[in-house]
């Protein structure tokens, strides 16, 4: 029964993120990159709770959170808000013979729905990094963090 509830649960909440993702297909560029601003603050006010969390999983040090985690994060987080705007722009093509008198070009535009499943090891930078890939391309994101099973070695 647990399974059950479970299930209909996760269909509720998949529902509600494919409902957001109609929305943010016509979403303005800038809203992403407000998005990742806030992450991005979220992180440095939090960088030091990062740290202990990570030390009490993995008793990883606060230094090396900082240096193999947190600043490759929001590195790329500060990336993706300095090229979000050309990476989002249509690419003019050349037509084919066929449709010679036309105008072509590439318009990207979001996924929908992204699920993003992060392994035990590195999992902040493993499960966040794809998720500020998939918030600038104006995705919802499902995340699941892995739990390290007990047959795991290391």
């Amino acid at each position: 029964m647990r399974n059950k509830a479970a299930r209909e649960q996760l269909d509720q909440v998949f529902a509600r993120q494919r409902k957001r993702a109609l929305s943010l297909r016509v979403e303005p560029v800038q809203r992403r990159v407000v998005r990742l601003r806030l992450l991005k603050k979220w992180i440095e006010n939090n960088e030091k709770w990062i740290q202990q969390a990570i030390y009490a999983d993995f008793g990883k040090p606060a230094d090396s959170v900082s240096l193999s985690e947190v600043y490759p994060l929001l590195t790329e987080i500060k990336d993706a808000i300095n090229n979000l705007k050309s990476w989002s722009k249509g690419v003019k093509v050349d037509s084919s013979m066929a449709y010679l008198s036309t105008i072509s070009h590439i318009a990207y535009e979001p996924k929908g729905v992204c699920l993003i499943i992060a392994p035990w090891k590195f999992h902040f930078l493993l499960a966040l990094g794809p998720l500020v890939s998939a918030l600038a391309a104006g995705n919802t994101v499902m995340l699941r963090p892995s739990e390290k099973t007990p047959n795991t070695s290391n």
